[in-house]
């Protein structure tokens, strides 16, 4: 998904009656603290999420939150304000916690697995329990699903449905948004012009 960015004044709007105090602290990046009962490094509260759904619905899938949590991510290099640290923070819980049992689902959280290595940020046992308790879970509803509809057999000729391939493209999609459609097309064994409309749902752009 692309982000509108006149989503950041839609934030500040919706935040600022529920803001109690905002400041820095011994970098230059600001905390929050006191958003609708949150704090930052702390989880995410209900009252939170509900604020932020106001401004902008939250996304209700995983690879559509990811894509947005780069986009900020990317902003927040040129100005890490409340409001985004906030945004940010909820899809944060989103990855930790959203039930996702799609191939392109358990791609964006395995991405997000990696990338949690690069925050700076205090973590709690609580949220990587959650992360890893909806990850063997959701990784369980994907497996036996794919049981279920193509049964293992050893040495079997490739047997993928249009729908695995589909699903293919988008994990690839949320992995690895640079490559060029042919490249995708040619791994997966689709057509670029398929590859070119499960983007534009996906709300990425393609490389030049």
């Amino acid at each position: 998904m692309t982000v509108a960015w006149d989503l950041e004044g839609k934030l500040q709007t919706a935040l600022a009656p529920v803001e109690v105090e905002a400041g820095y602290g011994m970098t230059d990046q600001p905390w929050i603290c006191g958003y609708a009962g949150w704090n930052f490094g702390q989880p995410v509260t209900p009252a939170l999420i509900a604020v932020l759904n106001s401004a902008h619905p939250m996304p209700d899938n995983l690879a559509g939150a990811w894509a947005e949590y780069r986009q900020w991510q990317a902003r927040a290099l040129e100005s890490r304000e409340p409001h985004i640290s906030a945004r940010m923070a909820g899809l944060e819980h989103l990855m930790d916690t959203l039930p996702d049992a799609s191939a392109p689902g358990i791609a964006a959280r395995l991405a997000w697995l990696s990338h949690l290595a690069t925050l700076d940020h205090f973590r709690t046992n609580a949220e990587d329990a959650a992360l890893a308790a909806r990850l063997a879970a959701d990784f369980q509803a994907f497996t036996t699903a794919v049981q279920s509809e193509r049964p293992a057999e050893s040495g079997a000729a490739d047997r993928r449905t249009q729908a695995d391939r589909r699903s293919e493209v988008l994990s690839t999609l949320s992995t690895s948004p640079d490559l060029p459609d042919r490249e995708i097309a040619r791994r997966v064994g689709v057509s670029p012009q398929t590859v070119s409309n499960l983007r534009k749902k996906l709300g990425t752009r393609c490389p030049p």
